[in-house]
């Protein structure tokens, strides 16, 4: 919790890697930024597969506020259930938009983004099996050698995941059973 802005993290004329992170429950309590504040010229934060969840600011971006001239790069990324007094999950007004991210009630553009629930987990970071945010990530990302927030490789699927979480396939066995009994046995991913 930070007294003006940046509950999370206050990126002022830096420009941090922030990447497999989750922010929650980060307050800007009189400012902008509940989980990321980014201010000041020259200011190019680059944000990748990072989890924002339940952060708040008293003005804008409950999940991530940019100054307008700040170049950020947020890529791959999963902005629900922040709150804020304007744009509650990512400042609309950033000199690059949003790509390949799962954005709460976002209308305002940006390649691959999607604003449909995630399906998280009760942990509220691991992505259920039947999330929309799995495989949807940014299929041109340069992403080797990373891990999830777990310490697994990634990419798991065709492509990568949004959010802080490389979800694994899981595995259910199932019996299909006809009028004359069990007719196949087998696993579905």
């Amino acid at each position: 919790t930070a007294a003006y802005s940046g509950g999370g993290v206050s990126a002022d004329y830096s420009s941090p890697i922030i990447r497999n992170t989750v922010f929650t429950n980060n307050t800007a309590t009189f400012g902008y930024g509940g989980g990321v504040y980014c201010g000041g010229l020259f200011t190019t934060p680059t944000i990748t597969n990072c989890t924002f969840v339940y952060n708040s600011a008293y003005y804008d971006g409950g999940g991530i506020y940019c100054d307008y001239d700040v170049a950020v790069l947020v890529t791959n990324c999963i902005l629900y259930y922040n709150s804020g007094a304007y744009d509650s999950q990512i400042s609309s007004g950033m000199i690059n938009p949003p790509t390949y991210n799962c954005i709460q009630d976002w209308t305002f553009g940006g390649t691959g983004n999607i604003s449909t629930n995630p399906s998280l987990k009760a942990d509220n970071y691991h992505l259920n099996w039947d999330s929309p945010c799995r495989d949807t990530g940014d299929p041109e990302g340069d992403f080797s050698g990373q891990t999830d927030i777990d310490n697994q490789r990634t990419p798991v699927g065709v492509k990568w995941d949004m959010g802080a979480d490389e979800s694994r396939a899981q595995t259910v066995n199932y019996r299909s059973i006809g009028s004359a009994g069990p007719s196949s046995v087998g696993a579905v991913t």
